[in-house]
């Protein structure tokens, strides 16, 4: 294609574009022209400064718009909050309210309409002082249009849409919102909880009340958010405040919302708040705080929940009983009782000192967690994780007045959890039994230096030790490399070998397999041989017996280029006990195993019989 030509396509595609342009633009403002000539008010909403929404068989609800562009309700009652947002959207659909169509210029019957008796009248004032005054009747035959008149004019019809817009009762014109600041984005950032005296008080003889008069507060529960920390606790003690049940009390009261108003109750003692049960004073952490009064029951044909009111403001109304489950129920429920703070930062490494050792995990990016301290090369991933959620998880049980004789200074044990970008350590602290305490307990001090308790088998989970995140397997092996089984077993000697594929019994003598299975159970018994702990300080060899062991066990891998074992179990750890001590050949530990290893050994080698 020549260049003139191209020049020439070029030029009639871009006048093309400038026709579609023009032509849309002439179309679209052809159609603003068409929707503004329709309009049957020529203000805009914010011209609106009062509205009044009168329904048949109805209350009649007024509101004026303030200085500030909010508005105000006046009737039915001055103290009923505004939903701001529904009434904006009434005086917008009044306001942009199209004329799709004049009925009749002169109606001489208005009954035919129903605007004899209309059943919705909107009165509007504006800023330029005009009153406006629309009356709505029924649906015409397409349901898709009302008949409408305004103040003595002609019959026109207007959309249901619009109708709908401004069809509101009271429930929707109110803000039913219990925290006020709750459509603004407002966040809570102070609860105040108490119960409240209800009686009956107690007097002395002259008829003084001696203790709690009724509509006294009980000890109060106080929570405060604080930027860094998050929630804590002001009352009755200062100290961290369990998030989870703080930021669940938050969001109830956050998106509570009332039902069922009663504006100007006959007597607040029937609905149980005179007095109330229960005071919650709440908002933003630096105010305003509003108070909700809790009462009674409501009934199941109220839809149940619990009676409420705003103080002072008269109405009373029904809020989810859900609250009721949020609330604590002493004043240390919303303590945060966890000896270490729940972290989203990335722990790194974890400490364990005991009078016996230390003992350091460190978070290894290749191999995960790992035993530093003693060095170890078969730790439990597995068993280090449940340790560290166990961490996270323990809770104290008490809280003393002071650390006096707490034994701090020489603890039983003492934990360091270190963080990603944190080089401060943060430990908890084991110390002294507490005297007296029945069952046992023990002090200890949180992370952030609180003195609480701890019981006894939380104190001794926490006093763990290098063995207990090391693989519990200890004499584990490939049982598809076993080519040998050496095995002494209540004075007998036993003595197996593989050739070619098949087991053999080389002793005792005249001895032999019922079945080659028997073997293979045989080695899964001895390969799931697990230890349950180790015995610290090491006993005696006459206490642990392995001089005439009760078992012995060796198992020779890949025609004796490896030797396992010998696994040696003896005596019992105490008369009554079934765990007793073992020791394994390479391994410096003495070990706890349990009675069934020998059990299943016994069941498997009755498998062994006379030949035939």
């Amino acid at each position: 294609m020549s260049p003139k030509a191209t020049a020439g396509m070029v030029g009639a595609l871009a006048l093309l574009l400038i026709v579609y342009v023009l032509t849309s633009f002439l179309e679209k403002s052809a159609e603003e022209d068409l929707v503004q000539a329709k309009r049957l008010f020529q203000f805009e909403p914010e011209d609106i400064t009062m509205l009044t929404i009168t329904r048949k068989d109805a209350v009649e609800v007024e509101a004026v718009r303030m200085a500030n562009g909010r508005w105000s309700v006046e009737k039915p009652e001055l103290h009923i909050p505004p939903n701001i947002e529904v009434w904006n959207r009434v005086a917008a659909a009044l306001a942009h309210l199209p004329n799709e169509r004049t009925i009749e210029e002169d109606p001489q019957k208005l009954s035919l309409y129903e605007l004899d008796e209309p059943r919705l009248r909107i009165l509007a004032g504006t800023s330029s002082s005009e009153l406006i005054q629309l009356d709505i009747g029924s649906l015409d035959p397409s349901v898709s249009f009302v008949y409408a008149r305004v103040a003595g004019g002609p019959v026109v019809l207007i959309p249901i849409a619009d109708v709908h817009e401004m069809d509101r009762s009271l429930d929707e014109l109110r803000n039913v919102h219990v925290f006020a600041g709750a459509r603004d984005g407002d966040t809570i950032g102070h609860v105040e909880y108490a119960l409240v005296f209800r009686g009956p008080e107690k007097t002395d003889d002259d008829g003084n009340v001696t203790g709690y008069r009724i509509g006294d507060l009980s000890q109060q529960v106080i929570l405060d958010l604080l930027p860094t920390e998050g929630w804590r606790m002001l009352e009755p003690v200062e100290a961290r405040a369990n998030k989870e049940a703080a930021e669940n009390l938050a969001a109830e009261l956050t998106f509570m919302v009332g039902r069922n108003y009663v504006d100007r109750p006959e007597s607040y003692a029937d609905y149980g708040l005179s007095p109330p049960d229960r005071q919650i004073v709440f908002g933003p952490k630096n105010g305003p705080w509003r108070t909700l009064l809790l009462g009674d029951a409501a009934e199941e044909k109220d839809g149940g929940g619990m009676f409420a009111q705003i103080k002072n403001n008269p109405s009373v109304f029904v809020v989810d009983g859900h609250i009721l489950t949020l609330l604590p129920r002493n004043p240390n429920a919303f303590r945060d009782l966890r000896l270490f703070t729940d972290r989203s930062a990335v722990l790194t490494g974890v400490s364990i000192q005991t009078k016996r050792e230390t003992v350091a995990l460190h978070l290894d990016e290749d191999k995960g967690w790992t035993v530093a301290e003693p060095a170890i090369d078969d730790a439990d991933q597995v068993t280090i994780s449940a340790f560290i959620a166990m961490l996270k998880r323990v809770t104290g049980a008490a809280f003393p007045l002071d650390d006096v004789g707490a034994g701090f200074d020489a603890p039983h044990v003492t934990i360091e959890m270190n963080y990603l970008d944190d080089p401060k350590p943060h430990s908890i602290v084991v110390g002294a039994l507490v005297p007296n305490s029945d069952p046992a307990e023990f002090y200890a001090r949180m992370e952030d230096g609180t003195v609480t308790t701890v019981p006894l088998p939380i104190m001794e989970m926490l006093r763990t030790n290098s063995f207990h995140f090391r693989k519990k397997a200890v004499f584990e092996f490939p049982i598809e490399e076993a080519t040998g089984i050496e095995l002494e077993f209540r004075e007998t000697q036993y003595l197996l070998s593989k050739e070619e594929g098949r087991w053999i019994v080389i002793e005792p003598v005249g001895r032999s397999l019922e079945s080659q299975s028997d073997a293979t159970a045989l080695l899964e018994v001895l390969s799931a041989a697990s230890a349950l702990d180790v015995a610290s300080p090491r006993p005696s060899d006459t206490a642990m017996g392995l001089d005439a062991a009760r078992l012995r066990a060796i198992v020779t891998l890949n025609d004796g280029a490896t030797i396992h074992g010998p696994l040696r179990v003896g005596n019992t750890k105490a008369p009554e006990s079934r765990d007793r001590f073992a020791t394994l050949k390479g391994r410096d530990e003495v070990f706890y195993m349990k009675q069934s290893l020998l059990d299943d050994v016994a069941t498997v080698i009755e498998g062994i019989v006379p030949s035939n």
